[in-house]
């Protein structure tokens, strides 16, 4: 089979010319595809403004927020560096598709956190499991007083209401021994119920 290739646009193709020819000669068909035809070649101008979300990567902030609050994102903050609220936007839907499962959370945290700076254990994970509908989340990241409270909710926001949260703050800090440098991790843990 050869390449298949449309020889005329919506923009420069008269309606007249989809109808069957025994349609064709009638006076008020002719007047009726030139008022559709009119029409259609306005259609590609009207569509450009309102398709957005290709526009995301390159619009304004402002477009952002009002997007965000369309999609009703629930972890989205006006303070929030616009590259994040640019990712946030562009996951919406899924989000809102994947909300209340681990995945949602796990996309969320890499977006506020990066990938790799976090790990995810759900109840049944762990040995021995842990009570039933709750999850681990190991945050290695170190984020400020103001930033960990803001994940915080954000993590709360988006995950499922019926689980519980341990969370764990992991920190690496080097103490001088005799022997030398000695590198040990501290693991500042909070169980909190959310």
């Amino acid at each position: 089979m050869g390449d298949w290739q449309v020889s005329k646009t919506l923009a420069d193709m008269p309606f007249l010319d989809t109808l069957p020819d025994s349609l064709t000669a009638d006076d008020q068909v002719q007047a009726l595809a030139a008022a559709v035809t009119a029409q259609l070649q306005a259609l590609p101008a009207l569509i450009a403004p309102v398709a957005v979300l290709p526009g995301v990567a390159t619009g304004e902030e402002a477009v952002l927020d009002a997007l965000a609050r369309q999609f009703h994102i629930d972890a989205y903050y006006q303070d929030d560096p616009i590259a994040t609220k640019r990712a946030l936007v562009l996951e919406g839907v899924r989000m809102h598709r994947l909300a209340g499962t681990p995945a949602a959370l796990a996309a969320q945290l890499d977006i506020y956190l990066g990938a790799g700076e976090w790990t995810l254990q759900e109840w049944f994970a762990v040995a021995p499991p842990d009570p039933h509908h709750t999850f681990r989340l190991a945050i290695t990241a170190n984020p400020s007083g103001a930033a960990w409270r803001r994940l915080y909710d954000m993590i709360r926001a988006v995950k499922r209401a019926s689980a519980h949260m341990y969370m764990t703050r992991e920190t690496e800090y080097s103490v001088t021994q005799d022997h030398g440098l000695a590198t040990t991790r501290a693991i500042i843990r909070s169980s909190t119920a959310a």
